[in-house]
């Protein structure tokens, strides 16, 4: 196993998110599994990527030739993504709240010691034995999650391209300069449905789509 920070660059903050041809990102709209693998891929280091680079899955569903195969495979080898028990993978279904945390978690791993505490209920549709309760669990322990107004988390429900990119950033250590954004902004890779900074996701999906030395500081992020 790498050392966490040679899966994970803490200061060379990757762009993992491009956007459609179109010059859109869809923030509101799902987000599929084979496109959550890639954000994952996206973000290793050089080093991570050939240590364990794969083009062949044990997936029914994912040929070699497919747009998404090497992140894929890649983060199978690794161990952060998973299929299911009829040996498929589903790369193009949307993917769910649950399912999503429950890679994050395991990515996560990658580059932190990941221990499960006590399962506490923290939302009132995750039983004890859902079967993401675990990982549900430590991502709210942690502060990545937000649940309902109505104290509830719709594990089964889809996730938004908006609501991953607020989490993975959250996960890597990644708050954006918010100043920084809004002065700059038109010399950023941007996207035509992402141009209102009053919108909860407007900085996070512009911390995401432009690739930067990222420096910590008590404030946040410059």
């Amino acid at each position: 196993k790498l050392d966490g920070g040679d899966i994970l660059d803490m200061d060379n903050h990757f762009a993992y998110i491009i956007g459609y041809p179109d010059g859109l990102v869809r923030p509101g709209q799902n987000i599929s599994r084979e496109e959550v693998a890639t954000i994952f891929f996206r973000l290793l280091t050089e080093e991570a990527r050939n240590s364990l680079m794969k083009k062949t899955n044990d997936f029914a569903d994912v040929e070699n030739t497919r747009w998404s195969n090497n992140a894929i495979s890649t983060m199978a080898g690794y161990g952060t993504i998973k299929g299911y028990e009829d040996g498929t993978f589903k790369p193009s279904q949307a993917i769910t709240r649950a399912e999503f945390v429950a890679m994050t978690v395991r990515y996560y791993d990658l580059f932190n010691d990941v221990t499960f505490g006590a399962t506490t209920k923290k939302y009132t549709d995750v039983t004890t034995n859902y079967w993401a309760v675990k990982e549900i669990s430590y991502a709210k322990n942690i502060g990545w999650l937000n649940g309902y107004a109505d104290g509830t988390f719709r594990g089964d429900n889809n996730i938004t391209r908006a609501e991953v990119v607020a989490v993975v950033n959250r996960a890597t250590g990644r708050s954006a300069d918010e100043d920084y954004i809004n002065k700059k902004f038109t010399k950023l890779n941007r996207f035509t449905d992402v141009n209102d900074s009053s919108k909860w996701y407007f900085a996070d999906i512009n911390e995401a789509a432009n690739e930067h030395i990222g420096i910590t500081t008590s404030e946040g992020e410059t």
